[in-house]
């Protein structure tokens, strides 16, 4: 899949993949594998909390057990789980994360703020897809922002500890006060989704 191609369907607005049950949809091989590892990651993260009174191990191991538990809804259609396939970093044999950057995030999960299971996956899968495409998810966001006379604005490294796409602010083109502050791109797609709502209907 295209860089382009796959940040056509990375919008909250992509619903598909997503199963009422296991015994419905297409396959679900791969999400029950990101499950698992998800799990044994837990488990592993509760040891060294219990082993070096490490809270934050705990918040990390909690916020696993809960993404695991919605990952394993998704069906293996999902955009998000099909990035990671291409990507080669999801088999049926299991999944392994690739390169420095993924491992310290999945590191650092939930220790600094409440992450959900689709920021979760959303930056498993950018990660995997390389730069090009979270930038031109960006790309893509900043055109529909500029629709309400919105600007997307991405933050500085220095004043943030998350990853690039978790941090861009959202602020209106004349008066140039904030409406978002700092949220993710994933954030910013859903408040554009719905600004945009109205003017579908």
């Amino acid at each position: 899949m295209t860089p382009l191609a796959f940040i056509a369907t990375l919008g909250v607005t992509q619903r598909e993949g997503r199963s009422p049950s296991l015994e419905s949809g297409p396959t679900l091989v791969y999400a029950l594998r990101l499950a698992e590892y998800l799990r044994r990651e837990a488990e592993w993260r509760r040891g060294v909390a219990t082993k070096h009174s490490d809270l934050q191990s705990n918040q990390t191991a909690r916020g696993f057990d809960q993404a695991a538990a919605e990952i394993e809804q998704l069906t293996d259609d999902h955009p998000w789980l099909m990035a990671l396939v291409e990507a080669g970093w999801l088999t049926a044999d299991g999944f392994v994360p690739v390169g420095d950057s993924a491992t310290r995030y999945l590191g650092q999960f939930r220790r600094h703020g409440n992450g959900t299971w689709e920021e979760l996956l959303f930056s498993l899968a950018i990660y995997a897809g390389g730069e090009d495409v979270w930038r031109g998810y960006a790309t893509t966001l900043r055109g529909r922002a500029r629709r309400f006379d919105l600007i997307l604005t991405p933050l500085r490294p220095q004043d943030t500890r998350l990853p690039q796409w978790e941090s861009y602010s959202l602020r209106a083109s004349q008066m140039g006060t904030n409406r978002i502050a700092q949220e993710t791109l994933l954030g910013i797609d859903r408040y554009l989704t719905a600004l945009e709502a109205p003017r579908q209907a």
